[in-house]
């Protein structure tokens, strides 16, 4: 733990926040091996990665993960491809001391730390098939489509967030003065926005 936030240490081979695991002989387990990654996008709107990875020699997994300008949640559209009957697919919140947890029909979300850091995990009805507390995680167990298909999302929210968020004018709808020592008045300030602290499960 640092002033920039709390690391979180998982088990190797674990699927860790938000990243896709499953059940083998009934503990939580990592993927057998990643094969190949593409960066789909990468601009100031749009960021998107493209993981392929494997479980065994039947199964083949393809992770998209994509972050959106202005959401904390980043989507997670999975596509199966091979055998995967029986399999347990799995994605959680590894366990915290002390930590408020949160859950609803189709979420999960804890919050802990000083300074404090939520997680959340949303899984949307029709892709969850249970939640459980296992191997030092809140899990979500994941349901495949017909067609091999799931999608669901996660976030983290930092108590500190944007404390020292410097922004330029353009940024924000707020007045900043102009500058007499540029030609035509143009104004080129930055302007330091402090929100209020998200220090409380309420708030969370």
């Amino acid at each position: 733990r640092n002033f920039y936030g709390e690391e979180l240490f998982v088990m190797q081979k674990a699927p860790g926040f938000g990243g896709l695991g499953m059940l083998k002989e009934g503990r939580v387990s990592g993927l057998s091996e990643i094969t190949g990654t593409d960066i789909y996008a990468k601009g100031p709107l749009v960021s998107c990665v493209n993981i392929l990875s494997t479980s065994g020699n039947s199964l083949k997994i393809n992770s998209r993960y994509t972050l959106s300008h202005g959401s904390r949640w980043t989507r997670v559209d999975i596509t199966l491809s091979g055998n995967w009957d029986g399999i347990r697919f799995v994605t959680g919140i590894p366990v915290r001391p002390s930590e408020s947890v949160l859950s609803g029909e189709d979420y999960i979300a804890a919050f802990a730390g000083s300074p404090a850091l939520g997680l959340g995990i949303y899984v949307p009805k029709k892709y969850l098939a249970g939640k459980e507390k296992k191997d030092g995680y809140h899990l979500a167990i994941l349901k495949p489509d017909e067609k091999g298909h799931i999608q669901y999302s996660f976030s983290g929210h930092w108590e500190l967030e944007h404390r020292q968020n410097v922004v330029k004018q353009q940024e924000v709808d707020v007045q900043i003065p102009n500058n007499p020592y540029k030609k035509h008045f143009e104004r080129v300030g930055r302007i330091l926005l402090r929100p209020p602290l998200m220090n409380s499960i309420e708030k969370f």
